[in-house]
């Protein structure tokens, strides 16, 4: 009885540690390799609504903005294919 009862509380024990193990990929090399993401970057100047719109619906992402005595510049982001 006390045998089975060790067995037991071994399997309960691991059992969250290997859901644990497993939820954070296992393999970390491929977790990796499966986040790792390329960009491409783009400067703008004089940015306008219109511009941001156009921006936006080709996949272009605003990481910064700056206004400065000419007009608004931007640098845009999106991830390569």
């Amino acid at each position: 009885m006390k045998k089975q009862f060790s067995i037991l509380l071994i399997v309960i024990i691991m059992i969250p540690m290997l859901s644990m193990f497993t939820a954070c990929g296992g393999n970390s090399q491929q977790v990796h390799a499966q986040t790792q993401v390329k960009w491409e970057y783009k400067i703008v100047n004089s940015v306008n609504a219109d511009k941001l719109n156009k921006l936006g619906n080709e996949g272009w992402e605003l990481v910064i903005g700056d206004i400065d005595g000419i007009g608004v510049q931007g640098v845009f982001k999106r991830k390569l294919p």
